[in-house]
This record gives C-alpha cells, sequence and structure tokens, in this order.
C-alpha cells in the first residue's frame, strides 16, 4: 500500500469547509463517461454501486452504504476519499453548482459491471502531525438501481 504524506492542515482542508450530501447519483449514463443527462429508457438500465457520498471541498468522501452494497465486505470504510474511478481522477474534478460532483456519473452502468475504485484512507497523525493517507483499490459491481433525485 503507497503512503502519502500530508500536513493536518491540509487533511483538515479536505475535512472542514462546506458540505454536500449526496444520496446517490443522480440519473446519468456512464457510457462514454460524459455525463450527459439520461433518456427515460437509460434511467430505467442504470445501476450503481450503493454507496452515499459527503461532498466537502469537491472531494468525494464516503458517508454510508445503501442495503445490498458489497463495499464493506471489499474493505471501504466510512470516511474514505475518492481518489480515482477506472483510472479516471476524480481529485481532478469538481462539485457543481446544482450540489452533484462531477464523479457521480462515472459510477453509474449497466447491471453486470463493475469499476475499480482508488481511495484513500486518513491515518492517525504522528507526533509531527503529519497525516499520512493510506492508498487502497476496491473492485466494485453495479448492482443496485441507480436512484432519481
Amino acid at each position: 500500500s503507497n503512503t502519502l504524506q500530508h500536513t493536518a492542515t491540509h487533511c483538515n482542508a479536505i475535512s472542514g469547509g462546506h458540505a454536500q450530501m449526496s444520496k446517490r447519483s443522480p440519473p446519468f449514463s456512464a457510457v462514454g463517461g460524459h455525463g450527459r443527462p439520461a433518456s427515460e429508457e437509460e434511467t430505467d438500465d442504470t445501476y450503481d454501486i450503493g454507496l452515499r457520498w459527503l461532498i466537502r471541498n469537491h472531494k468525494m468522501i464516503v458517508a454510508g452504504f445503501d442495503p445490498g452494497c458489497l463495499a464493506k465486505e471489499k474493505g471501504v470504510q466510512k470516511g474514505d476519499i475518492l481518489r480515482a474511478i477506472d483510472g479516471v481522477d476524480v481529485l481532478a474534478l469538481k462539485q457543481r453548482e446544482d450540489g452533484s460532483h462531477e464523479a457521480e456519473a462515472l459510477l453509474l452502468g449497466e447491471l453486470g459491471t463493475s469499476c475499480t475504485m482508488s481511495l484513500l484512507r486518513p491515518q492517525a497523525p504522528d507526533a509531527s502531525g503529519t497525516v499520512a493517507l493510506s492508498d487502497f483499490s476496491a473492485h466494485l459491481p453495479r448492482c443496485l438501481p441507480a436512484e432519481e433525485d
């Protein structure tokens, strides 16, 4: 597991500031990864991984798990920070004015498909106040129908 060193003030910036809770992804199609609005028929066939997100300072942070979500069994914990989805750098993406996040569409797809998420987990600060972030991956199936907002 790779370890990234960040100062405590940087990690406090991730946990401070404006927060927006996202139940699950809005009805977007992940086809081509463009995040375009889905049509009525696409919404019926759109599935996600079942994580609930807290969006803070443009970062997507795991806030909870829907019933049937397999993320806990794969090692995902509340407070984990989403770093990438299928190799796409989520830390470079932003929260929209409507409270959604540009990365949410990447979590959606057809039933039976899956995505690989790279996550960061803050560790306890050391004596100097430096916080290590452990980096790990979880491969999760899209098996829960996407909710409409």
